[in-house]
């Protein structure tokens, strides 16, 4: 009979068995064979989570314009029927996705731009979707109707050779990276999602439709598979697919992709080589531990398998994704070399037709010829990333003898391994876009090559810094690495043909080239942290690319100016150097430059001096100028992320968590799924959170980020510090001073920061342990001067508590010095309640200073009644504000000022 797209169930319902299993549905079947058979989520989470059985509809109904002409099988997912399309004569599948499967508006909404975007996707090995569209509240597919068999029901039929097995599964393989490049992900790749029609073409079905489905408590941790599923977690996170199939990150709780996709077919196809499953497990629990340790079984002796084929799986069957091939298609070009059959291949033919072989041979000699003009790639990374550039760096980690050192060397060999990798695949398919397939210019070649020497100055001189790593160093060094210019502007053909020429004269060209070499190495110790180093040089560096009157590189030097300027704290003059990096980026039609300016200055401008009003204009700016370089997803989501911030700044927190919800998937793609940046959108999520005062999503959100922090970076990383630090914050907020203190010395022992002082400080200071108090803000102000100098806008946070502090000791003339220091500070828009707070602490110890004068007292007064407005005014007031206004508005009452 005809099998249907999405047909995982057989229409007399035998749920876990095979069509030519003789057994009846209900009798026992181990764990082991329920795995292999395919058992998913959605078919046993149906089969005892869903409320009711389906309502089927009768032959003859009609959905949308299409006529059903009979039911043909049901999963977890939906129904499928036969159905017949009046309009284009022909039969179709059409499958009725469950209403249920993802009640939420967001969820059907999901379902059909999946859906569209399945539609839009047409190859031969992917079933084809016709249509789509709503009848009675429930999404409908009009599918491709393939007359056959699941790929499981092929293999089991009869005994085949390893040939044709590897022969239909690079048929599937192929169906995956179409899919893949047209940004759709399977999720639930397995046998029984593949269809083999009756002249053996294969074809890939259901892309991106399965769905999470809640547990029951019979599949908890512990029972048998064969009545176990994916379960939920907290109702934060779920797991979708079938057991066998699913991959480390998925029995994780963390989202699939297209390298997930990649895990769980060479799962299956390491099934259909070696009819067993690469992972054991009788339990949820054992098999879990299996995946996600990597430990793949011996394959039985005389499989037949060729040891490149075993290579290959084993390799797509990593535990950590990045250590896969980088895409489907690295997968299925090793699976498909066969050089022994290459070479007899090419005896056989010179055998049979001698001479007359002469000009194809030499039209393969020739292209072999080419090809080798595009090897070597590799060697270019001698001294920058190689083995002895490993050692080095290596060693400098560990010499610092920090205790996250091993970690920190591991997270920068992991991506830099993985970025040299690209960086060779890259540049070698460039070189053979024009030597061996003709497709692209020499002049266009010419251009990604430059883009493509410096990216590898910019790798050579991080990995130089990296060499001479201190602690500091370490601390930052896997933002650094995965800091690196991603390498996919080396292929974006419009943005190389917009790149402003170099002068023609070549003592101004060597003197262009010469600055950008400063600027690159500038960008490495920036990276790397070492602030101080780079200041001189980069003065230096703006001077020189002045002089050379080409607009582009001195807008390279303006940006790399100005991010050094943010990175120090000062905003303002960020700002101002910005600006002059969009115009120069401007008059030399530079597009990634301007692009880079308009981006920083939506946080610099926008956020960080909450200038509101310039906030949508710059965002803008920055849009139009990623939309003219024609896209960059790296810029865009700084964009994004910056742009939330603005939003936060202004009390619209639902967008602002729209915006950062926008920038996390892009996120993932650049940087990946537990990278530095995805932990600062973690910490800047949280800070929306805290504003709204939603304190227990903050917290969850904050211990997201920490776990990612301690899995990629170690649990002793100063990162962790400032995590630690803010859920101290989000504690005090919630009046748990105890936790609070516990959070911010642990923050403290893993990194010694001004900030975490200052927190500390402030939760004594409310304890009334003013002298513990005043230890931790004295060494935070020596600590913020010695960062930013004595008249930076940061000082008014030390300042404030530690005039507190004094005066709770009834140091009276160092609480009034300090405080009036403090009132001194300006330019943080963001210090209105650290004013506020330093007005009235200051009006305490006027009045209750003995040597006080009347008109100190007077003074008091007029400053208790100033710090009553700014809290009324202030819209963003913590609980411990609140009690602060509280004792204020008393205090103002003792003293005979009423409301």
């Amino acid at each position: 009979m005809g099998q249907l797209p999405g047909a995982t169930r057989p229409a007399q319902n035998d749920w876990l068995t095979d069509k030519n299993d003789d057994r009846a549905p209900d009798e026992g079947i181990s764990a082991e064979r329920a795995r292999s058979l395919g058992s998913s989520a959605e078919q046993v989470a149906s089969r005892e989570s869903l409320p009711m059985a389906p309502r089927f509809l009768p032959r003859g109904a009609v959905v949308g314009r299409y006529v059903v002409d009979g039911l043909l099988g049901e999963g977890g997912m939906g129904v499928v029927y036969a159905a017949y399309d009046p309009e284009l004569d022909r039969k179709v599948a059409l499958k009725m996705v469950r209403s249920d499967s993802d009640p939420s508006l967001e969820g059907r909404d999901r379902l059909q731009r999946e859906a569209q975007a399945m539609a839009r996707l047409s190859h031969p090995n992917v079933v084809a979707v016709h249509d789509i569209g709503m009848h009675d509240e429930q999404l409908f597919l009009a599918m491709e109707y393939i007359d056959g068999i699941t790929l499981r029901s092929w293999l089991l039929r009869e005994s085949r050779p390893v040939r044709q097995i590897l022969h239909a599964f690079l048929q599937a393989g192929r169906g995956l990276a179409a899919a893949h490049a047209s940004g759709l992900v399977h999720r639930d790749f397995k046998p029984d999602n593949v269809l083999c029609d009756r002249r053996e073409r294969v074809c890939v079905t259901d892309f991106g439709i399965a769905q999470a489905i809640a547990v029951p408590p019979s599949m908890r941790e512990g029972h048998e598979l064969a009545a176990d599923s994916p379960w939920t977690v907290g109702n934060t996170r779920s797991l979708i697919g079938t057991p066998a199939y699913m991959t480390p990150e998925q029995y994780r709780g963390e989202r699939a992709d297209a390298s997930s996709d990649q895990f769980s077919f060479c799962v299956a196809l390491y099934e259909g080589l070696y009819r067993q499953l690469p992972f054991a497990g009788e339990t949820w629990s054992q098999l879990a531990k299996a995946v996600t340790e990597g430990r793949v079984r011996e394959p039985p002796s005389r499989s037949g398998v060729a040891p490149r084929v075993h290579r290959a799986i084993l390799r797509g069957l990593s535990v950590e994704s990045s250590k896969r091939f980088a895409s489907m298609d690295e997968l299925l070009a090793a699976l498909s070399r066969n050089p022994a059959a290459r070479r007899w291949r090419t005896v056989g033919w010179v055998a049979a037709v001698g001479a007359l072989a002469a000009v194809p041979l030499a039209y393969r000699y020739a292209r072999s010829q080419s090809q080798l003009v595009c090897k070597g790639s590799e060697q270019k990374l001698s001294g920058v990333w190689d083995d002895g550039r490993k050692r080095a760096v290596h060693d400098a980690f560990i010499g610092t003898h920090k205790p996250f050192a091993f970690e920190a060397w591991t997270g920068v060999e992991r991506v830099l391994d993985a970025y040299a990798r690209h960086w060779v695949a890259a540049r070698a398919d460039a070189c053979e876009a024009t030597q061996v397939r003709a497709e692209q210019s020499v002049s266009l070649l010419d251009l990604r090559m430059v883009c493509f020497d410096e990216r590898l100055a910019e790798m050579r001189a991080l990995t130089d810094a990296f060499t001479a790593a201190d602690g500091d160093v370490i601390a930052k060094a896997a933002a650094a690495a995965q800091g690196l210019t991603p390498l996919v502007g080396c292929s974006q053909v419009k943005a190389l043909l917009g790149r402003v020429a170099p002068p023609s004269d070549a003592a101004a060209a060597r003197a262009v080239e010469d600055v950008r070499g400063v600027l690159v190495r500038v960008n490495a110790t920036r990276l790397a942290g070492k602030y101080a180093d780079a200041v001189p040089v980069i003065r230096e560096a703006t001077d020189r690319a002045e002089r050379t009157g080409y607009g582009p590189v001195i807008a390279e030097a303006h940006l790399q100016e100005a991010f050094l300027k943010e990175a120090q704290g000062d905003h303002k003059g960020a700002e101002a150097v910005l600006y002059r990096a969009a115009w120069a980026a401007d008059a030399a039609n530079d597009d990634r430059s301007r692009a880079e300016a308009w981006t920083h200055l939506v946080f610099t401008a926008g956020a960080a001096q909450a200038r509101h009003d310039l906030a949508p204009m710059l965002n803008e700016q920055a849009m139009s100028a990623i939309k003219r370089m024609g896209g960059d997803d790296k810029l865009e989501a700084v964009r994004l992320g910056n742009f939330a911030v603005t939003l936060g700044g202004q009390q619209k927190y639902d967008e602002a968590l729209a915006e950062f919800e926008r920038a996390r998937p892009l996120i993932e793609k650049v940087y990946g799924r537990e990278s530095v940046e995805m932990i600062t959108l973690l910490n800047r999520v949280a800070n929306v959170y805290l504003s709204q005062r939603s304190y227990e999503r903050a917290i969850e959100t904050l211990e997201r980020a920490r776990s990612i922090t301690e899995s990629s970076l170690g649990a002793e990383h100063p990162l962790n510090g400032g995590i630690l630090n803010s859920l101290g914050v989000l504690h005090s907020n919630m009046l748990r001073y105890d936790e609070s203190a516990r959070c911010f010395a642990r923050a403290l022992e893993l990194n010694e920061q001004p900030t975490a002082h200052v927190n500390i400080g402030d939760i004594f200071n409310h304890q009334g342990k003013y002298e513990e108090a005043r230890r931790h803000l004295e060494r935070a102000l020596q600590q913020r001067e010695a960062q930013v100098g004595p008249d930076s806008p940061r000082l008014i946070y030390p300042l404030t508590g530690l005039g507190q502090a004094y005066f709770g000791l009834r140091d009276f003339p160092r609480a009034r010095q300090t405080l009036e220091r403090a009132l001194l500070v300006k330019g943080d828009p963001q210090a209105g309640m650290s004013l506020a707070t330093a007005k009235f602490t200051l009006a305490r110890a006027l009045t209750e200073d003995p040597r006080a004068t009347a008109a100190d007292r007077k003074r008091a007064l007029v400053l208790a009644e100033e710090s009553r407005t700014i809290y009324q005014n202030w819209k963003d007031r913590s609980p411990l504000d609140d009690l602060d206004f509280e004792a204020m508005k008393h205090w103002l009452s003792a003293h005979g000022v009423h409301p």
